[in-house]
């Protein structure tokens, strides 16, 4: 049991670790190759369905499956061979959807000045900083996705790191050195 948290902690180290240094090192490949990891996951779900719809000896077998298999094929064909087509169309939802949140915060603060007292402060900074990040998302969206992409990579490194220091500090062989030096007058004391 200890042996295969060993393993598993650092393997999940040192794969954050991996990642997002290459995440930071190379943000717009990254990002190709993890929408073409997608569309080749999507094609071989599809493949998948379809042996399983022609494999079916039943009455039962649906038309949709066939038809839901074969978008999935023809989805993953798309994102494997147009990626970056996918990045800027999901860039453009993403700053959308970051513009509206913006305009729908400052709706949300003047309809809280009927109930209570709402400093300017609140309606300038957070809502015009979202709102402007949506309309420089909508702008440049290939640059944004790779901003993205490095905030991803960092975060990624800082959970690999951290993993491995909560490895190293609070392993297992540690616990039970711990639970050992306790005496057995101060177990009976924490529990009165």
């Amino acid at each position: 049991m200890i042996t295969i948290y060993i393993r598993n902690s650092i393997l999940r180290s040192v794969l954050g670790m991996i990642s997002g240094l290459l995440m930071i090192m190379w943000p717009d490949k990254m990002m190709e190759y993890l929408v073409m990891l997608i569309g080749a996951l999507f094609v071989l779900s599809g493949i998948y369905g379809l042996v399983l719809y022609f494999l079916r000896k039943n009455i039962l077998r649906s038309f949709v499956y066939l038809v839901v298999s074969a978008a999935g094929i023809l989805l993953g064909l798309l994102l494997l061979l147009l990626p970056q087509l996918f990045i800027n169309i999901l860039m453009y939802i993403w700053g959308g959807l970051l513009v509206l949140a913006g305009f729908h915060q400052i709706v949300v603060l003047v309809l809280a000045r009927k109930h209570s007292v709402v400093p300017y402060g609140f309606y300038a900074l957070p809502a015009l900083v979202v709102a402007v990040a949506g309309i420089v998302t909508i702008m440049h969206p290939g640059e944004m996705s790779n901003y993205t992409l490095i905030i991803l990579g960092v975060v990624s490194l800082l959970y690999g790191i951290n993993e491995l220091i909560d490895w190293y500090k609070f392993r297992p062989s540690q616990a039970i050195e711990i639970q050992e030096e306790t005496k057995p007058e101060e177990k009976a004391q924490v529990g009165c």
